[in-house]
């Protein structure tokens, strides 16, 4: 990972620590959101992360083939680090790292070796022929003010280790040395050598192009925050001329409401006196709902008498129960309308099946053909009505959204009549409609009061009851 020592004077230590291990940067590798992390960091980073996301922005980056270690060294991070170190390093007390021993300290950095030396040992490194060549910097340039900008690392080759890069091969896109211009990169038709210094100058003139066309941008951010901190002065004030205004606001308002409170009473008077008259109207709507409120009884009292404790206790078998059918036989469906779905229950309440789950959005009411062995079941939110037969399986469904002749608006209440004929009416519209046996519209009996058809049921000499739930009232129609 990185490693800790006190940074130089001239920059800020946070430039130099990596934000995952919070420590200096050891060979520090550059994303392609321009953040900098450690080598070590970004590698064990993307054992984790897959796609891999820059820790500190967040952005999904792609890597390149060779991974983490095909990713740029940061050259402006490394040379500041070697320059600290070459700096504490000039400092008095830290040992040569050649000689070791010697007493006098290190007086200069060797930018090839990267290592502090005393005077001696510079002395000889100087007099070597393998490293007579090498660029060392002293002590006065070290704490001189220019210092940093004349300290760099060095490049060499990859392939000829005692080489320094000095080319750049526009026809391969690489950095090569001197050796590589002998046999690799032989100037000619294949290879275009250019000196590393008039590549960089285009690519520093590049950049500073950029960096014009940033400085306008970096102005109207600048700008923008200055626009934000004047609208944050500004909220106070505005927040008590706001408060003032909504307190006269609703102080009117009080004085309305008080005035309409006045009115309202009279109302009332006058409304009970008509709700005197509405409410044999009521009781019979009431004793139309007993019809369904008893199968609903008959279905809990059979699952107290005869249900087991599991099935007692299970839960989730009913949320949000509506239209319930009784068969024959005893067995119950019951339209759930938050489970979406419709239950077949055995006389103690247990469950046989599920039916038309994925297939109903919003199951209201049901009626059951045993003479044809088909359930049908309104659904609310579809504006259709969907058969299905006892196991489940879904037969056909009829009906979309609409205001004409077999068109349906929120289809509420269903029921079959001895003939087959599927009797349909609207909590959207009011229309009570019947549909033939296969599905196709037959007529249209009426548009109730109040326009919601709550209920239907049949009388025995094979009228049409209609309950009205805004209309509080019901409604009795010839059907033949």
């Amino acid at each position: 990972m990185a490693s800790k020592f006190q940074a130089s004077d001239d920059f800020d230590d946070q430039f130099l620590t990596c934000p995952v291990c919070v420590l200096h940067f050891r060979d520090p590798r550059i994303l392609p959101c321009l953040h900098t992390f450690c080598k070590g960091c970004l590698e064990e980073w993307v054992t984790k992360q897959q796609p891999l996301e820059c820790p500190t922005c967040r952005t999904q980056v792609s890597l390149p083939d060779q991974g983490v270690d095909g990713l740029r060294a940061n050259f402006y991070v490394n040379n500041l680090l070697d320059f600290a170190a070459a700096k504490k390093g000039a400092e008095p007390g830290v040992p040569c790292q050649v000689c070791e021993g010697n007493m006098e300290g290190s007086k200069s950095w060797c930018a090839d070796c990267a290592m502090l030396m005393c005077d001696s040992c510079t002395l000889l490194h100087r007099k070597f022929p393998s490293s007579k060549d090498h660029e060392v910097t002293t002590e006065e340039t070290l704490k001189a003010e220019e210092g940093r900008s004349k300290f760099h690392r060095k490049r060499h080759c990859d392939k000829h280790k005692k080489y320094e890069l000095e080319f750049y091969c526009e026809v391969c896109k690489t950095l090569v040395c001197t050796a590589c211009t002998v046999v690799d990169h032989r100037p000619g038709k294949d290879h275009n050598l250019v000196e590393i210094a008039t590549v960089a100058q285009r690519k520093k003139d590049t950049l500073q192009g950029l960096l014009q066309d940033i400085d306008p941008r970096l102005k109207e951010i600048e700008a923008s925050v200055k626009e934000v901190e004047r609208n944050m002065s500004n909220l106070m004030p505005s927040r008590e001329e706001a408060t003032n205004q909504a307190n006269a606001y609703f102080n009117k308002l009080v004085d309305l409401l008080r005035e309409r409170e006045k009115q309202f009473v009279i109302q009332i008077d006058e409304q009970c006196r008509a709700d005197g008259k509405a409410l044999q109207t009521k009781k019979e709507a009431i004793e139309f709902e007993l019809v369904g409120l008893t199968s609903a009884r008959t279905f809990c009292q059979q699952a107290v008498e005869h249900g087991s404790d599991v099935h007692v206790v299970e839960p989730d078998c009913m949320k949000h129960p509506l239209g319930v059918a009784v068969l024959q036989d005893g067995r119950m469906v019951v339209a759930d309308n938050k489970q979406k779905s419709c239950l077949l229950l055995q006389p103690d309440g247990s469950l046989i099946r599920e039916i038309g789950k994925g297939q109903l959005r919003s199951p209201y009411f049901v009626s059951v053909d045993e003479s044809r062995d088909v359930l049908f079941v309104t659904d609310n939110s579809a504006h259709k009505v969907f058969a299905f037969n006892l196991g489940g399986k879904l037969l056909f469904d009829f009906g979309k959204q609409g205001d004409n002749d077999g068109e349906m608006k929120n289809p509420h209440c269903v029921r079959v009549d001895p003939a087959g004929n599927v009797i349909v009416g609207n909590a959207g519209d009011g229309r009570v409609q019947v549909f033939r046996p296969d599905r196709t519209f037959k007529q249209k009996v009426a548009t109730v009061e109040g326009g919601y058809a709550s209920g239907i049921a049949l009388t025995p000499d094979g009228n049409i009851v209609v309950a009205c739930s805004q209309g509080h009232c019901m409604e009795i129609y010839m059907y033949k």
